[in-house]
């Protein structure tokens, strides 16, 4: 009887590889490279232009004080449907204009390296690095 109620192997492949690939599924390469996201921004444009104003207090220690001004082209061509759920609509490219001030100090301490703090208002409050001259 057990022979009688088997089903037939085909069905039990084609059974078996109907669930493969459900909407649900994640795609780890997708995620961890972030293909899609990368595609998203990759129509975007960028140009930045600023001025500043440096003093040297002593010997290698210098205030500055800088203005900068951004203008970017992005196309927001993906838009989220009432669902939640992302699509993508035709390019429409939008416009930004931004502004930056900041002031800080810089102190070389050698000939051509040196550190930085800044304040004012950019990309944050208060930022900091290293800088070079050539």
């Amino acid at each position: 009887t057990r022979m009688l109620n088997a089903k037939d192997p085909k069905e039990v492949v084609i059974d078996a590889f109907k669930n493969v690939y459900s909407e649900e599924q994640t795609y780890p390469m997708k995620e961890i490279f972030g293909f899609e996201e990368l595609a998203e921004f990759s129509l975007t444009g960028d140009v930045e232009a600023g001025l500043s104003w440096h003093v040297t207090l002593y010997r290698n220690l210098e205030v500055y004080v800088r203005a900068m001004a951004d203008l970017a082209m992005i196309d927001d061509h993906v838009v989220n449907t009432s669902d939640g759920e992302k699509s993508i609509s035709d390019s429409d490219f939008k416009t930004y204009v931004s502004f930056a001030a900041a002031g800080g100090l810089r102190w070389y301490f050698c000939r051509s390296v040196g550190i930085w703090v800044e304040g004012g208002y950019d990309i944050g409050y208060v930022s900091a690095g290293l800088s070079f001259k050539f």
